[in-house]
């Protein structure tokens, strides 16, 4: 199968720039944000980073400090990814378009056993996630919630350190990455990603 990844970190745009791609493109698109969810729902107590975010509320679980929720981040997603790659070589699909935070870049070479694999990673500055964020449900509903505002707060500085990180391991990989801005075009930033994934005509 031929996958095109978009990693990077939440609220960088991944999620509006795959749709339009696959839309473009006539590919199917995975948004794995959902298969994130659906794994965290299905876990057991034998997967105790992805059980914890079942049986606990969000706010509390936000309350931890940021550096431990960034190592917690990882952790689910180690415990996620034979998961995925096991639902990607089960697929009859021969192109997929794949998005999401899971697709950290020491995961990388593990997709390309199996399949021919073009990445890039979004990344952007803080006050554009933040902005992001307030537009989702979920965050609403957690301000609305005592020591919300600090939930958020601890989420938007484990998703800077997250930020960070991927950087890093972007220039340790030399992988291709796309920095987002709030005043971009959409059209020219889907042209900037069809490009580093090879995908132009």
């Amino acid at each position: 199968m031929k996958l095109f990844l978009i990693g990077g970190r939440p609220c960088s745009g991944k999620t509006t720039l795959s749709f339009q791609l696959g839309r473009k493109h006539n590919i199917h698109v995975e948004h794995l944000d959902l298969f994130a969810q659906g794994c965290i729902n299905q876990s057991t107590e034998n997967y105790p980073n992805m059980y914890r975010w079942k049986v606990a509320d969000l706010v509390e679980l936000l309350q931890k400090e940021s550096g431990k929720l960034f190592s917690d981040y990882l952790k689910i997603y180690e415990e996620m990814l034979p998961f995925l790659l096991k639902a990607i070589d089960v697929s009859e699909k021969k192109e997929l378009i794949l998005e999401g935070s899971i697709l950290l870049p020491k995961f990388v070479e593990m997709f390309k056993k199996n399949h021919d694999v073009k990445i890039c990673y979004l990344l952007t500055d803080d006050a554009f996630a933040r902005e992001r964020y307030f537009s989702r449900d979920y965050v609403q509903n957690m301000l609305n919630k005592p020591n919300g505002k600090k939930a958020l707060n601890n989420l938007l500085l484990r998703d800077s350190l997250f930020s960070g990180y991927i950087n890093d391991e972007i220039k340790k990989f030399a992988l291709p990455k796309i920095v987002i801005h709030a005043y971009d075009d959409v059209e020219k930033n889907l042209k900037r990603l069809e490009v580093a994934l090879e995908m132009e005509e």
